[in-house]
């Protein structure tokens, strides 16, 4: 479920300020790669009262995935549906990107808030939301990652102080099998393509830097 004024479909066109909804694909296809159905809600703008009538009309799924309206803004509408008539299990998370993500319940729906760029979004979704399907689904996997793998860092990868940071990369294997990791550029939360580029995560401890 895509919330915001600002967000329009791909191929209209864009008046200022507004941007294209990626991430109604983009998490689409994490929920079907991660063994799920998906089910994309429509669009609903900046409303509390049209947010919540979409909210209580989504009955029957396993859990809600919103974008957007989860942080500490005025038009934060999913933050204030959860904390005023629902039921909040935890907001925020040390991590960078998707710092801001929201898990709750409202009207028996479990609930995961999303941040609205894309790029926390996508890996809000796969720090939190794929291990909520992977338990759903059966799975005895260790969580939240679906694979660790122990890497050679060819150029800085920093950190962030006080958070866990997922920094995107391409990892590539040499002639003696050793895997090693180069940054896809600019790790901005809005940079679709970093995602796009990334071929793994790289998970910084808090305040640490892989160099």
């Amino acid at each position: 479920l895509t919330t915001g004024d600002e967000v329009v479909a791909p191929g209209e066109p864009l008046e200022p300020g507004q941007v294209y909804d990626a991430n109604s694909s983009s998490v689409a296809g994490l929920v079907r790669a991660a063994g799920a159905e998906a089910v994309v809600l429509p669009r609903v703008r900046d409303d509390p009262a049209q947010l919540e009538r979409a909210v209580a009309e989504a009955g029957g799924l396993d859990l809600l995935l919103t974008s957007g309206g989860v942080s500490m803004g005025r038009y934060d509408f999913v933050r204030d549906l959860l904390f005023e008539r629902g039921e909040v299990v935890f907001w925020k998370v040390a991590m960078r990107p998707a710092g801001p993500a929201l898990f709750g319940r409202y009207a028996g729906v479990s609930v995961l808030g999303l941040p609205g760029n894309p790029v926390s979004s996508m890996i809000a979704f796969l720090v939190l939301a794929r291990p909520f399907l992977q338990v759903a689904l059966g799975s005895r996997e260790r969580i939240p990652y679906a694979r660790r793998l122990s890497a050679v860092a060819l150029e800085a990868v920093p950190g962030t102080p006080g958070k866990e940071t997922f920094a995107r990369v391409r990892l590539s294997s040499g002639p003696d099998g050793r895997l090693s990791v180069t940054s896809t550029g600019d790790q901005s939360s809005g940079v679709l393509s970093s995602m796009r580029r990334a071929g793994a995560l790289a998970v910084v401890p808090p305040g640490g830097r892989y160099e």
